[in-house]
């Protein structure tokens, strides 16, 4: 589509199309389709309809392995070993890129009045040359169009991903006596390992793309506007009749990521019956975690840059730990009494000690209150806490498709702003 007049009001919008039905035909759309962004009621026939390209489901592999084996050490000792590994293979379909007619985005693309192609003698060129000059357009470099379109020439963004993981539990549990009362016990250690990598496909590079489309004639040969990409080999885009292949080579492009994730821990924990009240046995749990978190994410250069249809997240890599103690208790306080065939409290602490955040504190206080077989009541009270976790620590700044959020604090923002808004953020 080219947006011919970029306004918002119908009455003075104008944009035609190549009709996807056959691409060779210019068509005029109606009002409501002419604006930027089209109207509800918009409804050419000669639009093609967007989410042709969604897909309910990609393709993927799975397959898992696993063994487990214990060992009665003594009557009351067992050792436990848990092995699992794990591969995924995936392949996501997505829509193609796309630039928008209202321009802007993260690939927005004009063509000129005195682009090479729009000067070209097939029919479709002279019929868009005639719909250019009837909205008071001018056939010079000055007179642009917004271009909205779906790049199908690359084909679909379809990212492959392969991802394999391994876990290893190793660790000893058993009971033993004390106090006239059977303590149950485990100890136990773990270590867990995830790699991947993916492809993404048919990313294409913004600023060649924004070159190659950009086509003038110099000494009678049509080539891009641009002599720095010229030289950098940039082949020509018809925007109007179709690109060569060279085009779509030139301006295509894939991008890769390596990403591994690391988890250790180690805990123990023991559990049972402290003594007996009327109501039943007094039981309780206490026990401790070490816990370390790893991940590393990396981007290859070209999609680290930006330069593509593609969100730029570079390299991403942190770690952390953490270690807990907790402790729960539960008292029985009636039962088979009168309203109140059972009624219980349950007690729980959790204390962390997180290398990023410090330390954190969490509680639960629960009462449950059957009154019969048929009705029971429960309520509690709680906090937790959540850790940021390595993404949301160690990201670097990244790209995205929306332009509507913005960060005030940008540097960019920040120094575009009134000095009261400067004032007011500098707090």
């Amino acid at each position: 589509t080219f947006q011919l007049v970029n306004s918002s009001n119908t009455a003075t919008a104008r944009a035609v199309t190549l009709d996807y039905r056959n691409p060779t035909n210019v068509v005029r759309l109606s009002p409501a389709c002419s604006t930027p962004t089209v109207q509800p009621t918009c409804q050419d026939d000669a639009l093609f309809y967007s989410t042709v390209y969604n897909a309910l489901q990609g393709k993927n592999s799975r397959g898992i392995g696993r063994v487990y084996i214990d060992y009665a050490v003594t009557d009351h000792v067992k050792a436990f070993a848990d092995i699992m590994y794990s591969r995924v293979d995936g392949y996501g379909i997505f829509q193609p890129a796309f630039s928008s007619a209202a321009g802007g985005g993260t690939m927005p693309v004009s063509l000129k009045g005195d682009n090479a192609f729009l000067a070209g003698s097939t029919s479709t060129d002279a019929a868009l040359r005639a719909e250019w000059l009837a909205a008071g357009k001018t056939l010079t470099s000055t007179s642009t169009a917004n271009v909205g379109k779906f790049w199908v020439e690359f084909g679909g963004r379809d990212v492959k991903t392969e991802r394999e993981t391994t876990r290893y539990v190793l660790g000893l549990q058993g009971d033993f006596e004390a106090l006239g009362r059977k303590l149950y016990w485990e100890g136990y250690g773990q270590f867990g390992k995830t790699t991947g990598t993916t492809v993404s496909f048919n990313v294409p590079q913004v600023a060649r793309v924004q070159q190659a489309t950009d086509a003038v004639v110099v000494g009678g040969q049509i080539v891009c506007r641009d002599v720095t990409a010229r030289a950098a080999g940039c082949v020509p885009w018809n925007l109007i009749d179709g690109p060569s292949a060279a085009a779509i080579a030139w301006t295509n492009a894939s991008s890769t990521t390596d990403q591994e994730v690391k988890q250790t821990v180690v805990g123990a924990n023991i559990s049972g019956d402290l003594l007996q009240l009327p109501a039943g046995p007094l039981g309780f749990s206490i026990g401790g975690e070490y816990r370390k978190e790893e991940s590393r994410f990396v981007q290859d250069a070209l999609g680290a840059s930006g330069a593509l249809f593609f969100n730029a997240i570079g390299t991403r890599q942190g770690d952390y730990d953490v270690k807990e103690a907790f402790a729960e208790v539960r008292v029985p306080v009636l039962k088979d009494a009168p309203f109140a065939k059972e009624l219980s409290l349950e007690f729980a602490g959790r204390s962390s000690d997180y290398s990023s955040i410090g330390r954190t504190d969490q509680y639960t206080a629960r009462v449950e209150w059957k009154l019969w077989d048929d009705l029971t009541i429960r309520a509690n009270q709680g906090t937790a806490v959540r850790a940021p976790n390595i993404v949301e620590l160690y990201s670097p700044q990244s790209v995205n498709f929306t332009t509507t959020a913005v960060d005030p604090c940008d540097k960019d923002v920040f120094a575009s702003s009134t000095a009261a808004q400067k004032a007011a953020r500098a707090i």
